[in-house]
């Protein structure tokens, strides 16, 4: 029963991040720490949401750039 959970395991290959820097800073996010905060809580949403479509995953990074604009005016 483990042997078989193993093969399954040994046959996935884990979603590669749909973000990257370059998308955040594309937005108007001024390169900085801010950009990597962002993709950070991105991403742990992509994974929460059970790696969504491309859409939704769009709209899970620009939900985040806004958060992260309204959070820290003047610096995102």
């Amino acid at each position: 029963r483990f042997q078989a959970l193993g093969e399954i395991a040994r046959g996935w290959t884990a979603p590669k991040s749909p973000f990257a820097g370059g998308d955040v800073l594309a937005a108007g996010v001024a390169p900085g720490p801010s950009v990597a905060a962002i993709l950070t809580v991105a991403e742990r949403r992509w994974i929460d949401e059970d790696f969504p479509s491309t859409e939704r995953s769009r709209e899970i990074l620009n939900e985040e750039i806004a958060r992260a604009a309204k959070a820290f005016p003047g610096e995102v």
